[in-house]
C-alpha cells in the first residue's frame, strides 16, 4: 500500500520518487504518533502492507494474552 502511495504522491504531484517516499513516511509517523496507539498501529501495519484483519487479530490476540495473564494462565 505504501509504494501505490508514493506513486500517487510522484505523479498528483510532479516531484522526485526520493522526495515523494520522504513525505509518505513522514506522514505516515505522523498518523502512527497522532492517532490513538490502537489505530496508529493499525495503520502504520497497513502501509506496510499488512492487511487491516492482521492488525485487528493481532490486537485481539494481545488483548487475549493479557487477559489470561489475568486468570494465572501464563
Amino acid at each position: 500500500m505504501q509504494e501505490k502511495l508514493i506513486q500517487q504522491v510522484v505523479e498528483r504531484t510532479g516531484v522526485s520518487r526520493e522526495v515523494a517516499v520522504k513525505v509518505v513516511d513522514v506522514v505516515i509517523e505522523f498518523l502512527g504518533e497522532k492517532l490513538p496507539a490502537p489505530i496508529g498501529g493499525q495503520v502504520k501495519g497497513f502501509m506496510a502492507g499488512e492487511s487491516l484483519m492482521d492488525s485487528v487479530t493481532d490486537g485481539i490476540g494481545d488483548k487475549l494474552g493479557s487477559l489470561s495473564g489475568m486468570f494465572g494462565k501464563d
